[in-house]
């Protein structure tokens, strides 16, 4: 029952069995003030900053289904999602 203070890295990539080509990635990192680390600064909302701190402390599915949406709208197509 400890918390390890850190970030997590989550991947969305392509792969065919034997190659894996990362399409998009994003740190996650706890949205509890207590568990981070360093001082946090004030970004304007509509910043590219502001979007990925917030995606970082979106629960790890929800971060997931933003990767996808992002790959989607980019032209990527998938069969089926692991």
């Amino acid at each position: 029952m400890r918390y390890t203070k850190g970030y997590r890295l989550l991947t969305l990539g392509w792969t065919d069995g034997n190659t894996f080509l990362p399409v998009n990635s994003c740190l996650l990192a706890s949205s509890k003030a207590s568990n981070i680390i360093g001082p946090q600064q004030h970004f304007d909302g509509r910043s590219l900053a502001a979007k990925r701190r917030n995606l970082a402390q979106m629960k790890g599915t929800s971060a997931m289904l933003e990767l996808l949406k992002t790959a989607l709208n980019a032209g990527h197509t998938a069969d089926y999602v692991l």
